[in-house]
């Protein structure tokens, strides 16, 4: 109590403002005298405050039916792309005819030094993807797997076209 009384004259006076703000405040929003609370409603009329039934004007009526019309004319499109299929081609792939390769690796073997190549196959028009383990002789879609080096296969068409791919590095 003695450290109170040792203050300067300013903060008392802030002191007691803000005692005084205290008082106020609680007196506003406690001490609420008993006809404040108490709401006289007879003078209320509910009829005076009917409401006339919902109407639509016949202008807006047809401007909303015009815009309905071409958000449904609109959203047909999207119905018809979203037909094709979800799987997406095969990244790094290259397209032989109606197929896609993708070389995922070569193996070979140790003791008879022969080849294998795994390669992923995917239908262009289905999506459907295959993994397959080829040997030299192999025909995807009128190509013919001719050649099986350490990083690439060789596909060679009916025409005479030789395509190399890589292997493909994820």
């Amino acid at each position: 109590m003695k450290s109170a009384l040792n203050l300067p004259l300013s903060a008392k006076l802030v002191l007691l403002l803000f005692a005084l703000l205290c008082v106020w405040d609680f007196s506003q929003r406690v001490w609420v005298s008993a006809d404040a609370s108490m709401r006289d409603t007879t003078v209320f009329d509910p009829a005076a405050y009917t409401l006339a039934a919902n109407e639509m004007s016949p202008a807006i009526a047809e401007w909303l039916a015009e815009r309905e019309a071409r958000r449904q004319a609109a959203a047909q499109p999207e119905n018809e792309t979203s037909k094709e299929p979800a799987i997406p081609l095969l990244e790094g792939g290259t397209n032989l005819g109606n197929m896609r390769v993708r070389v995922r690796a070569i193996y070979t073997a140790t003791d008879s030094q022969t080849r294998l190549a795994l390669l992923d196959i995917q239908s262009i028009e289905q999506r459907s993807v295959e993994i397959i383990e080829a040997k030299e002789g192999f025909t995807v879609d009128s190509y013919q797997l001719e050649a099986i080096d350490v990083n690439t296969v060789a596909f060679r068409s009916a025409e005479g076209e030789v395509l190399t791919i890589p292997v493909f590095d994820y």
